[in-house]
């Protein structure tokens, strides 16, 4: 890793404890660091995550008896190591719920609850789960609203990765959002401000979180707009978009894609270029696939009128979707991460339907 320290160095701020720094100019989706986790605890459902940066906050799932019994599997240099990260003072993650509160103060299981970033990975059996880890640098990161770099669990290494997304100066602060999740990062600054001094005792001061209100109304607006078309029946699991089932005629699968093209432009405007973008234009690329799936029961139909979009229109523009999905989770995760290459995988897929479709480019007016 000697390559990669290069990039980066530990400075001790005056309100902020360790940060990391840019020690020379860092390019966008550039690998800035990856470490095994000091501790890692056992993964839970999605639906008991508070947010990326927090502790689960059902209690039988990681509480403090859960975290404590992890702490002990620990080495003696990793638990040195971790004892050195800064604990917010007021933080208390580690004590939600009534059986919690004899341990506020333990200093092991704050530690814990103020650096731990929960990764969201499939489990054996395919369900999404969330899996807390603890890093002896990654978790020196500091929170942004505006950050400039994401954190990644990469599963074939078992590993974690912190990913440039966006150009970072040279001497400038290296900054996560502790709140990554959409429906988190999207609320407005007092909002965002009031989980962040409940849960790790401070205020945002980015330049998205500025005390006058009137400096935040149009980072707020955007942030609002931005969940509003994420609200809308736009996002997407296997057989849905963004939550809702995928449209089975043309002009709901529009007014979909028009939703999501909203959303899209909304996080490109923030500089919230992660793997929010990424699902977002995957979800894009199965809303073309859906229209490749209209047209075809059109064209049996004989209900086609005029110039349409053909079947191969719609796999050239699903694929050219996929492409750019892959290309944002490459910056977000690296290239040998899976998700890219499901993304490329689906690629070819698509490729290969237009291939036998006859078409060689992608068509004009690109939707």
């Amino acid at each position: 890793m000697a390559t990669l320290a290069r990039l980066w160095y530990v400075e001790k701020t005056a309100t902020r404890g360790s940060a990391l720094v840019a020690r020379r100019n860092i390019d966008r989706g550039d690998l800035i660091l990856e470490e095994p986790p000091l501790l890692k605890l056992p993964p839970v459902p999605e639906d008991m995550i508070d947010h990326d940066r927090f502790l689960t906050a059902n209690q039988p799932h990681n509480g403090s008896a859960t975290v404590e019994a992890a702490i002990l599997k620990m080495s003696d240099s990793q638990k040195a190591d971790m004892m050195k990260l800064q604990r917010q003072p007021g933080n208390d993650r580690a004590n939600h719920g009534r059986n919690e509160r004899a341990n506020h103060g333990r200093n092991d299981v704050s530690i814990v609850a103020t650096n731990a970033f929960t990764h969201h990975i499939k489990d054996e059996n395919g369900f999404d789960v969330g899996m807390p880890c603890v890093y002896n640098n990654i978790s020196r990161t500091n929170h942004s609203c505006e950050p400039n770099a994401v954190v990644s669990w990469h599963p074939r290494k078992q590993r974690g990765t912190l990913h440039a997304i966006a150009q970072i100066p040279a001497k400038t602060e290296i900054t996560v959002d502790y709140m990554a999740d959409e429906k988190s990062c999207l609320r407005s600054s007092a909002q965002r401000n009031v989980d962040l001094q409940l849960h790790y005792g401070f205020t945002c001061t980015c330049t998205a979180c500025h005390l006058n209100g009137a400096v935040n109304a149009p980072n707020d607006a955007l942030r609002a707009t931005a969940l509003q078309e994420f609200n809308a029946p736009i996002y997407f699991v296997i057989d849905t978009v963004l939550g809702h089932p995928l449209a089975s005629d043309e002009a709901t699968r529009r007014t979909q894609m028009g939703h999501l093209d909203r959303y899209i432009d909304a996080l490109n405007q923030l500089g919230l270029k992660d793997w929010k973008v990424a699902e977002a234009y995957e979800a894009r690329a199965k809303l073309h696939e859906q229209g490749l799936s209209i047209c075809k029961a059109r064209l049996r139909q004989a209900t086609v009128q005029g110039r349409a979009p053909t079947v191969n229109d719609h796999a050239l523009w699903a694929a050219e979707d996929w492409r750019r999905a892959m290309w944002t989770n490459m910056r977000c995760s690296g290239e040998e991460h899976e998700s890219v290459d499901i993304d490329s995988a689906n690629v070819v897929r698509l490729q290969l339907v237009a291939a036998k479709l006859r078409s060689p480019t992608i068509p004009q007016g690109f939707p």
